[in-house]
């Protein structure tokens, strides 16, 4: 099968589509003609009109030059032939090449093929120069084997690969190292997809549209879980701003968030995680006691006991106090620090949860 990817042409003839990959039909070659298709083994493609020329690649220019398993090394060669375009744009508006792959995972017979799984040492590249155009100089694709370690190994590996890409890593077991990999002129100089892992070193990518693209998940992960705690050194609070003839407090931060929570905390309770301390008052009806473990690391578990069997008892309490709703304070002066805001006066309204503040008069 040839290919005619159709970047130049000097007259478009027929319905022949500059960019657009077709195939010519092997069992149609004559001396004098030959038929192409849109699609592998596909129909023939009806043209309107025979004026016009266009270039066409022989070979198996879509084709994997190179199929690699177990310690397979390929060294000290230059290799081209491989042409293919790019692909439309996905939904991550980023494109394919269509050609082959110079070196790829040998696919076997299939997945479960046990023969052409990576399970004693990576396949070795070195020393390599590849020369193409929509294509791949290394693919590493994880879905073409179900075990052993779906990987391969590079260095001093050139890629001068017009639209192509250079190392195209795939999948979520897929995991490649490159040292001194170089990329020109390609559509990608390295392209991790749906998870796979590119470590690379002293390389580099060139001239091209990208230099490394990593698109996509493993859809397989198992994401890791935990607890996060962030609790340390008792929670303290200041107020880093007043106004007012008596400073009433507009502002409050904290400085520290707290450690066990012994004091005041943002739910306005006063050693939440203590219940033995005396800011807790119960009935004489209810036993506190610290339990020995808790099902969560650094975290008190408390047992609450009744000991009547009365209604309406074994209680445990807390009193809170709470900032009046509704107190509004109005022309309050204020100190102009600078500019010339002198005489202003703001109203400042409290609620049960903040202070808010407003200007009455900007001043001179």
């Amino acid at each position: 099968v040839s290919l005619n990817p159709v970047t130049e042409i000097s007259t478009v003839f027929g319905d022949v589509i500059a960019g657009k990959t077709y195939y010519v039909i092997g069992d149609s070659i004559t001396d004098t003609r030959f038929q192409v298709s849109e699609t592998k083994d596909g129909p023939p493609l009806e043209l309107f009109t025979n004026i016009g020329n266009m270039y066409v690649y022989g070979g198996e220019a879509l084709h994997d030059m190179f199929y690699v398993r177990n310690g397979t090394g390929i060294r000290n060669m230059t290799v081209k032939g491989l042409r293919g375009t790019l692909s439309e744009e996905n939904e991550y508006l980023t494109r394919r090449p269509t050609g082959g792959a110079y070196v790829s995972l040998d696919p076997g017979t299939g997945p479960d093929d046990t023969r052409a799984w990576i399970t004693r040492k990576s396949p070795y590249v070195q020393n390599v120069t590849t020369f193409g155009l929509g294509c791949v100089g290394m693919k590493i694709d994880s879905t073409l084997h179900n075990g052993g370690n779906r990987s391969m190994v590079s260095n001093d590996f050139t890629q001068i690969l017009s639209d192509g890409i250079g190392i195209w890593c795939k999948g979520g077991d897929a995991l490649t190292e490159a040292v001194s990999v170089f990329s020109y002129y390609g559509y990608a100089g390295y392209f991790a997809e749906d998870g796979a892992k590119v470590r690379a070193t002293n390389g580099n990518s060139s001239y091209g549209t990208f230099g490394c693209v990593a698109e996509g998940f493993d859809v397989t992960e198992i994401p890791a879980t935990g607890i996060v705690n962030n609790t340390s050194g008792e929670a303290t609070a200041k107020a880093v701003s007043a106004l007012g003839a008596n400073s009433e407090i507009l502002k409050i931060q904290y400085t520290h968030a707290g450690e066990q929570y012994y004091e005041n905390v943002t739910n306005l309770l006063r050693n939440s995680n203590s219940l033995l301390e005396s800011t807790w008052v119960n009935d004489s009806n209810v036993s506190i006691t610290r339990a020995a473990t808790t099902p969560y690391e650094n975290e008190f578990a408390w047992k609450a006991n009744a000991t009547t069997s009365l209604t309406d008892s074994s209680y445990l309490t807390q009193t809170v106090s709470i900032a009046p709703q509704g107190r509004t304070y109005s022309n309050v002066s204020g100190v102009n620090i600078s500019g010339s805001g002198i005489n202003a006066t703001f109203d400042l309204t409290v609620t049960g949860n903040e202070y808010s503040v407003g200007i009455k008069n900007g001043g001179d």
